[in-house]
């Protein structure tokens, strides 16, 4: 988890959606939440973390009620931060349209540059 507050704190654009379920054995219910509760970064940072909860175990894929909301929420959340910030500019293309063009990034450690 001393990842994600790293990347937080350089981008603190990122948004970033806990999806738990109730009755997870292999995450008891609300350790995650505690957890992101304790990451290591601004206090202000921690508006930019959603949490959805399920009637559920672990794969709340599984049942079908779950499934569904599980699915709204995560096209919502997808929606919502979708050419959010600075991550995603609109750009004219060669036939003076705009498109949605996200910048190129650098591969860790390999030193060229890939599209996500």
């Amino acid at each position: 988890m001393p990842g994600l507050a790293s990347i937080l704190s350089c981008n603190p654009d990122l948004k970033v959606l806990l999806n738990a379920g109730y009755f997870d054995l292999v995450t008891p219910f609300y350790v995650a939440v505690c957890a992101m509760h304790h990451l290591p970064m601004a206090d202000k940072l921690q508006k930019n973390i959603e949490y959805a909860f399920y009637p559920s175990g672990h794969r709340a894929y599984v049942n079908a009620p779950s499934l569904k909301k599980l699915h709204g929420n995560v096209a919502r959340f997808i929606a919502a931060t979708h050419g959010a910030g600075p991550s995603a500019r609109m750009i004219p293309n060669k036939r003076g349209r705009t498109q949605n063009v996200r910048p190129r990034v650098l591969r860790q450690g390999v030193g060229s540059r890939v599209s996500p």
